[in-house]
Protein backbone atom coordinates (compact mmCIF):
# COMPACT_ATOMS: atom_id res chain seq x y z
CA UNK A 1 0.00 0.00 0.00
CA UNK A 2 1.41 3.40 -0.97
CA UNK A 3 2.39 5.73 1.86
CA UNK A 4 -0.53 7.89 2.91
CA UNK A 5 -3.14 5.72 1.22
CA UNK A 6 -6.04 4.74 3.46
CA UNK A 7 -7.58 1.27 3.23
CA UNK A 8 -10.92 3.09 3.17
CA UNK A 9 -10.10 4.76 -0.14
CA UNK A 10 -11.95 1.85 -1.74
CA UNK A 11 -15.11 2.50 0.28
CA UNK A 12 -18.09 1.29 -1.79
CA UNK A 13 -19.77 4.15 -3.67
CA UNK A 14 -23.00 5.28 -2.06
CA UNK A 15 -22.35 3.44 1.22
CA UNK A 16 -21.66 5.67 4.18
CA UNK A 17 -20.20 4.57 7.48
CA UNK A 18 -22.80 2.65 9.46
CA UNK A 19 -24.65 5.26 11.47
CA UNK A 20 -25.24 4.73 15.19
CA UNK A 21 -28.80 4.65 16.47
CA UNK A 22 -29.83 8.32 16.73
CA UNK A 23 -31.03 9.89 19.94
CA UNK A 24 -34.81 9.72 19.70
CA UNK A 25 -37.48 11.26 21.89
CA UNK A 26 -38.36 8.88 24.76
CA UNK A 27 -41.88 8.34 23.44
CA UNK A 28 -40.80 7.57 19.86
CA UNK A 29 -42.15 4.27 18.53
CA UNK A 30 -38.99 2.36 17.55
CA UNK A 31 -39.72 0.44 14.34
CA UNK A 32 -36.39 1.16 12.65
CA UNK A 33 -33.91 -1.13 14.37
CA UNK A 34 -35.38 -4.66 14.44
CA UNK A 35 -35.23 -4.68 18.22
CA UNK A 36 -37.52 -6.91 20.22
CA UNK A 37 -40.36 -4.85 21.69
CA UNK A 38 -40.33 -7.27 24.64
CA UNK A 39 -36.75 -6.58 25.67
CA UNK A 40 -34.60 -9.27 27.32
CA UNK A 41 -36.02 -12.57 28.49
CA UNK A 42 -37.31 -12.40 32.09
CA UNK A 43 -34.65 -14.94 33.08
CA UNK A 44 -31.94 -12.67 31.66
CA UNK A 45 -33.25 -9.63 33.53
CA UNK A 46 -33.27 -11.61 36.76
CA UNK A 47 -29.74 -12.89 36.22
CA UNK A 48 -28.41 -9.38 35.59
CA UNK A 49 -30.16 -8.02 38.68
CA UNK A 50 -28.72 -10.82 40.81
CA UNK A 51 -25.10 -10.24 39.73
CA UNK A 52 -24.33 -6.50 39.48
CA UNK A 53 -20.79 -7.21 40.68
CA UNK A 54 -19.96 -8.51 37.19
CA UNK A 55 -20.08 -4.93 35.92
CA UNK A 56 -16.90 -4.28 37.87
CA UNK A 57 -15.03 -7.37 36.74
CA UNK A 58 -13.26 -8.37 33.58
CA UNK A 59 -15.22 -11.02 31.65
CA UNK A 60 -14.77 -14.63 32.69
CA UNK A 61 -17.85 -16.40 31.26
CA UNK A 62 -16.70 -16.97 27.67
CA UNK A 63 -15.97 -20.62 28.34
CA UNK A 64 -19.33 -21.26 29.98
CA UNK A 65 -21.25 -19.64 27.13
CA UNK A 66 -19.23 -21.43 24.46
CA UNK A 67 -19.75 -24.78 26.18
CA UNK A 68 -23.50 -24.16 26.50
CA UNK A 69 -23.92 -23.14 22.84
CA UNK A 70 -21.86 -26.10 21.66
CA UNK A 71 -23.93 -28.51 23.74
CA UNK A 72 -27.23 -27.14 22.48
CA UNK A 73 -26.20 -27.53 18.84
CA UNK A 74 -24.21 -30.75 18.96
CA UNK A 75 -20.86 -29.05 18.35
CA UNK A 76 -17.43 -29.33 19.90
CA UNK A 77 -16.54 -26.21 21.93
CA UNK A 78 -13.64 -25.60 19.52
CA UNK A 79 -16.25 -24.96 16.83
CA UNK A 80 -17.76 -21.92 18.59
CA UNK A 81 -16.40 -18.37 18.67
CA UNK A 82 -17.88 -15.32 20.39
CA UNK A 83 -17.85 -11.64 19.49
CA UNK A 84 -19.20 -8.22 20.42
CA UNK A 85 -22.37 -8.78 18.39
CA UNK A 86 -22.52 -10.56 15.05
CA UNK A 87 -21.37 -7.28 13.55
CA UNK A 88 -17.94 -7.61 15.20
CA UNK A 89 -17.54 -11.19 13.99
CA UNK A 90 -18.12 -10.03 10.41
CA UNK A 91 -15.14 -7.76 10.91
CA UNK A 92 -13.02 -10.52 12.43
CA UNK A 93 -13.77 -12.87 9.55
CA UNK A 94 -12.99 -10.14 7.02
CA UNK A 95 -9.69 -9.40 8.75
CA UNK A 96 -8.77 -13.08 8.95
CA UNK A 97 -9.66 -14.09 5.40
CA UNK A 98 -9.42 -11.07 3.11
CA UNK A 99 -6.38 -9.46 1.53
CA UNK A 100 -6.10 -6.56 -0.94
CA UNK A 101 -7.48 -7.61 -4.30
CA UNK A 102 -9.66 -10.42 -2.95
CA UNK A 103 -13.35 -10.57 -3.81
CA UNK A 104 -16.44 -11.01 -1.65
CA UNK A 105 -19.79 -12.13 -3.05
CA UNK A 106 -23.13 -11.33 -1.46
CA UNK A 107 -26.73 -10.74 -2.43
CA UNK A 108 -27.86 -7.10 -2.40
CA UNK A 109 -29.40 -5.23 -0.70
CA UNK A 110 -28.24 -6.97 2.45
CA UNK A 111 -26.30 -6.15 5.61
CA UNK A 112 -24.00 -3.14 4.94
CA UNK A 113 -21.18 -4.37 7.18
CA UNK A 114 -20.29 -7.02 4.59
CA UNK A 115 -19.27 -4.16 2.28
CA UNK A 116 -17.66 -1.83 4.79
CA UNK A 117 -15.49 -4.51 6.41
CA UNK A 118 -14.38 -5.77 3.00
CA UNK A 119 -13.40 -2.23 2.08
CA UNK A 120 -11.23 -1.98 5.18
CA UNK A 121 -9.25 -4.94 3.84
CA UNK A 122 -9.15 -3.42 0.32
CA UNK A 123 -11.25 -6.27 -1.05
CA UNK A 124 -13.89 -5.87 -3.75
CA UNK A 125 -17.53 -6.80 -3.18
CA UNK A 126 -19.55 -8.36 -5.99
CA UNK A 127 -23.21 -7.55 -5.29
CA UNK A 128 -25.79 -9.92 -6.79
CA UNK A 129 -29.43 -8.75 -7.01
CA UNK A 130 -31.90 -10.56 -4.77
CA UNK A 131 -34.73 -12.73 -6.06
CA UNK A 132 -38.08 -12.08 -4.37
CA UNK A 133 -36.30 -10.57 -1.36
CA UNK A 134 -34.02 -13.59 -0.80
CA UNK A 135 -30.49 -14.48 -1.83
CA UNK A 136 -30.36 -15.67 -5.45
CA UNK A 137 -27.96 -18.55 -4.88
CA UNK A 138 -27.83 -19.61 -8.52
CA UNK A 139 -26.73 -16.12 -9.58
CA UNK A 140 -24.32 -15.91 -6.64
CA UNK A 141 -22.71 -19.20 -7.70
CA UNK A 142 -22.16 -17.72 -11.17
CA UNK A 143 -20.56 -14.64 -9.58
CA UNK A 144 -17.89 -16.62 -7.72
CA UNK A 145 -14.55 -16.29 -9.50
CA UNK A 146 -10.87 -17.07 -8.99
CA UNK A 147 -10.43 -14.08 -6.66
CA UNK A 148 -13.47 -14.87 -4.49
CA UNK A 149 -12.42 -15.59 -0.92
CA UNK A 150 -15.60 -15.03 1.09
CA UNK A 151 -19.34 -15.38 0.40
CA UNK A 152 -22.08 -13.99 2.64
CA UNK A 153 -25.47 -15.71 2.55
CA UNK A 154 -27.91 -13.81 4.75
CA UNK A 155 -31.07 -15.82 5.44
CA UNK A 156 -33.55 -14.55 6.43
CA UNK A 157 -32.09 -11.60 4.62
CA UNK A 158 -31.82 -8.21 6.29
CA UNK A 159 -33.37 -5.86 5.14
CA UNK A 160 -35.88 -7.73 2.95
CA UNK A 161 -36.86 -10.79 5.02
CA UNK A 162 -36.60 -13.49 2.36
CA UNK A 163 -35.21 -16.90 3.37
CA UNK A 164 -33.85 -19.90 1.50
CA UNK A 165 -34.63 -23.57 1.97
CA UNK A 166 -32.38 -26.41 3.09
CA UNK A 167 -32.18 -28.09 -0.34
CA UNK A 168 -31.45 -24.78 -2.04
CA UNK A 169 -28.55 -24.02 0.31
CA UNK A 170 -27.18 -27.55 0.02
CA UNK A 171 -27.26 -27.41 -3.77
CA UNK A 172 -25.44 -24.08 -3.75
CA UNK A 173 -22.73 -25.29 -1.39
CA UNK A 174 -22.11 -28.31 -3.61
CA UNK A 175 -20.99 -25.88 -6.34
CA UNK A 176 -18.63 -23.80 -4.18
CA UNK A 177 -14.95 -24.70 -4.12
CA UNK A 178 -13.66 -25.45 -0.62
CA UNK A 179 -11.09 -22.65 -0.94
CA UNK A 180 -14.02 -20.19 -0.59
CA UNK A 181 -15.42 -19.53 2.88
CA UNK A 182 -19.24 -19.36 2.92
CA UNK A 183 -20.73 -17.67 5.98
CA UNK A 184 -24.47 -18.13 6.42
CA UNK A 185 -25.71 -15.16 8.42
CA UNK A 186 -28.64 -16.52 10.43
CA UNK A 187 -29.23 -13.57 12.77
CA UNK A 188 -33.00 -13.92 12.35
CA UNK A 189 -33.35 -17.70 12.21
CA UNK A 190 -34.96 -17.93 15.66
CA UNK A 191 -38.04 -16.21 14.20
CA UNK A 192 -38.52 -19.17 11.83
CA UNK A 193 -40.30 -22.35 12.80
CA UNK A 194 -37.73 -25.19 12.85
CA UNK A 195 -37.64 -27.10 9.57
CA UNK A 196 -39.14 -24.31 7.45
CA UNK A 197 -35.86 -22.72 6.27
CA UNK A 198 -32.22 -23.72 5.89
CA UNK A 199 -30.36 -24.25 9.17
CA UNK A 200 -26.64 -24.11 8.48
CA UNK A 201 -25.61 -25.31 11.93
CA UNK A 202 -27.84 -28.37 11.89
CA UNK A 203 -27.25 -29.25 8.24
CA UNK A 204 -23.88 -27.94 7.00
CA UNK A 205 -21.29 -26.78 9.53
CA UNK A 206 -20.35 -30.24 10.79
CA UNK A 207 -19.95 -31.74 7.31
CA UNK A 208 -18.35 -28.97 5.23
CA UNK A 209 -14.88 -27.52 5.97
CA UNK A 210 -15.67 -24.13 4.44
CA UNK A 211 -19.10 -23.29 5.91
CA UNK A 212 -19.86 -21.23 9.02
CA UNK A 213 -23.04 -19.93 10.64
CA UNK A 214 -23.30 -16.49 12.22
CA UNK A 215 -25.89 -15.90 14.95
CA UNK A 216 -26.75 -13.30 17.56
CA UNK A 217 -28.58 -12.66 20.83
CA UNK A 218 -29.65 -9.20 19.59
CA UNK A 219 -32.90 -10.11 17.85
CA UNK A 220 -35.39 -12.63 19.27
CA UNK A 221 -33.47 -12.85 22.57
CA UNK A 222 -33.85 -9.08 23.03
CA UNK A 223 -30.22 -8.35 23.98
CA UNK A 224 -29.36 -5.83 21.25
CA UNK A 225 -27.64 -3.50 23.70
CA UNK A 226 -25.63 -6.30 25.30
CA UNK A 227 -23.72 -7.13 22.09
CA UNK A 228 -23.33 -10.91 22.07
CA UNK A 229 -22.83 -12.66 18.75
CA UNK A 230 -21.45 -16.10 18.00
CA UNK A 231 -20.09 -18.19 15.18
CA UNK A 232 -20.44 -21.94 14.60
CA UNK A 233 -17.75 -23.20 12.27
CA UNK A 234 -15.09 -25.82 11.70
CA UNK A 235 -12.45 -25.47 14.39
CA UNK A 236 -9.87 -23.82 12.12
CA UNK A 237 -12.32 -21.05 11.18
CA UNK A 238 -13.41 -20.49 14.78
CA UNK A 239 -9.74 -20.29 15.77
CA UNK A 240 -9.08 -17.67 13.09
CA UNK A 241 -11.90 -15.55 14.54
CA UNK A 242 -10.39 -16.02 18.00
CA UNK A 243 -7.03 -14.71 16.81
CA UNK A 244 -8.63 -11.62 15.25
CA UNK A 245 -11.00 -11.01 18.13
CA UNK A 246 -10.64 -8.02 20.43
CA UNK A 247 -9.65 -8.98 23.95
CA UNK A 248 -12.56 -8.94 26.45
CA UNK A 249 -15.10 -7.91 23.82
CA UNK A 250 -18.04 -9.74 25.43
CA UNK A 251 -18.66 -8.51 28.97
CA UNK A 252 -19.60 -10.65 31.93
CA UNK A 253 -23.14 -9.32 32.27
CA UNK A 254 -23.93 -9.83 28.56
CA UNK A 255 -22.58 -13.38 28.72
CA UNK A 256 -24.63 -14.08 31.84
CA UNK A 257 -27.77 -12.70 30.16
CA UNK A 258 -27.13 -14.88 27.11
CA UNK A 259 -26.69 -17.97 29.27
CA UNK A 260 -29.93 -17.26 31.15
CA UNK A 261 -31.78 -16.80 27.84
CA UNK A 262 -30.66 -20.21 26.64
CA UNK A 263 -32.23 -21.76 29.74
CA UNK A 264 -35.72 -20.52 28.76
CA UNK A 265 -36.82 -22.37 25.60
CA UNK A 266 -40.51 -21.81 26.40
CA UNK A 267 -40.00 -18.04 26.20
CA UNK A 268 -38.25 -18.46 22.85
CA UNK A 269 -41.17 -20.43 21.42
CA UNK A 270 -43.72 -17.94 22.79
CA UNK A 271 -41.88 -15.00 21.26
CA UNK A 272 -41.56 -16.73 17.91
CA UNK A 273 -45.33 -17.30 17.82
CA UNK A 274 -46.09 -13.75 18.92
CA UNK A 275 -43.83 -12.29 16.25
CA UNK A 276 -45.53 -14.40 13.55
CA UNK A 277 -48.97 -13.26 14.72
CA UNK A 278 -48.06 -9.57 14.86
CA UNK A 279 -46.22 -9.76 11.54
CA UNK A 280 -49.48 -11.02 10.00
CA UNK A 281 -51.36 -8.15 11.63
CA UNK A 282 -48.92 -5.71 10.02
CA UNK A 283 -49.06 -7.40 6.62
CA UNK A 284 -52.87 -7.59 6.65
CA UNK A 285 -53.04 -3.90 7.51
CA UNK A 286 -50.71 -3.02 4.67
CA UNK A 287 -52.89 -5.07 2.33
CA UNK A 288 -55.98 -3.13 3.38
CA UNK A 289 -54.18 0.13 2.66
CA UNK A 290 -53.07 -1.04 -0.80
CA UNK A 291 -49.33 -1.31 -0.11
CA UNK A 292 -47.12 -3.98 -1.66
CA UNK A 293 -44.69 -5.74 0.68
CA UNK A 294 -42.07 -8.47 0.52
CA UNK A 295 -42.66 -11.85 2.19
CA UNK A 296 -40.73 -11.96 5.46
CA UNK A 297 -39.47 -14.70 7.76
CA UNK A 298 -38.05 -12.23 10.28
CA UNK A 299 -39.27 -9.57 12.73
CA UNK A 300 -39.72 -6.89 10.10
CA UNK A 301 -41.60 -6.25 6.87
CA UNK A 302 -40.24 -4.31 3.90
CA UNK A 303 -42.88 -2.28 2.10
CA UNK A 304 -42.97 -0.30 -1.16
CA UNK A 305 -43.88 3.31 -0.33
CA UNK A 306 -42.64 5.33 -3.33
CA UNK A 307 -40.12 7.74 -1.79
CA UNK A 308 -38.89 5.91 1.31
CA UNK A 309 -36.70 8.77 2.53
CA UNK A 310 -39.61 11.19 2.44
CA UNK A 311 -42.01 8.75 4.08
CA UNK A 312 -39.57 7.91 6.88
CA UNK A 313 -39.08 11.60 7.62
CA UNK A 314 -42.85 12.18 7.75
CA UNK A 315 -43.37 9.19 10.02
CA UNK A 316 -40.60 10.28 12.36
CA UNK A 317 -42.17 13.72 12.63
CA UNK A 318 -45.26 11.89 13.91
CA UNK A 319 -43.23 9.89 16.42
CA UNK A 320 -42.61 6.64 14.50
CA UNK A 321 -39.06 5.68 13.52
CA UNK A 322 -38.68 3.40 10.45
CA UNK A 323 -35.79 2.59 8.11
CA UNK A 324 -35.56 3.82 4.53
CA UNK A 325 -33.53 1.55 2.26
CA UNK A 326 -32.59 4.32 -0.15
CA UNK A 327 -28.96 4.28 1.03
CA UNK A 328 -28.80 0.59 0.06
CA UNK A 329 -29.99 1.29 -3.47
CA UNK A 330 -33.71 0.66 -2.92
CA UNK A 331 -35.22 4.18 -2.73
CA UNK A 332 -38.82 2.94 -2.74
CA UNK A 333 -38.52 0.48 0.13
CA UNK A 334 -39.17 1.10 3.81
CA UNK A 335 -38.24 -1.50 6.44
CA UNK A 336 -40.61 -1.68 9.41
CA UNK A 337 -39.91 -3.68 12.56
CA UNK A 338 -42.73 -5.81 13.92
CA UNK A 339 -43.62 -3.92 17.09
CA UNK A 340 -46.37 -4.14 19.63
CA UNK A 341 -50.02 -4.21 18.63
CA UNK A 342 -50.43 -0.52 19.50
CA UNK A 343 -47.25 0.44 17.62
CA UNK A 344 -48.48 -1.37 14.50
CA UNK A 345 -51.88 0.32 14.78
CA UNK A 346 -50.25 3.76 14.97
CA UNK A 347 -48.02 3.05 11.99
CA UNK A 348 -50.95 1.86 9.87
CA UNK A 349 -52.96 4.89 10.89
CA UNK A 350 -50.20 7.18 9.61
CA UNK A 351 -49.63 5.17 6.44
CA UNK A 352 -53.35 5.33 5.75
CA UNK A 353 -53.08 9.09 5.48
CA UNK A 354 -52.63 9.88 1.78
CA UNK A 355 -50.03 12.48 2.68
CA UNK A 356 -47.79 9.73 4.08
CA UNK A 357 -47.28 8.16 0.67
CA UNK A 358 -44.12 9.11 -1.16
Amino acid sequence: MATGTSPLSSWPPGLEFYEPVPALAPDTIRLAFNESPLGPFPAAIEAIADHPELAGRYPELDGALIKRLAGLHGLEPEMVALGNGADAIIGYLSEAYLRPGDEVVTGWPSFPTYLSDAAKQQATVVRVPLRDGAMDLEAMADAIGPRTRLVWVCTPNNPTGGAIGADELDGFLETVDERVLVVVDEAYIEFCEPGTVADAIAEQVRVRPNVASLRTFSKLFGLAGMRVGWLAAPASIAAAVGRARHYYDVGGLPALAALASLDDPAELRQRRKQNARLRSVLQDGLDRLGYDWLPSHANFVTVEVGDADAVSVRLLAEGVATRSLAALGAPGLLRVTVGTESAIARLLELLGDASARG
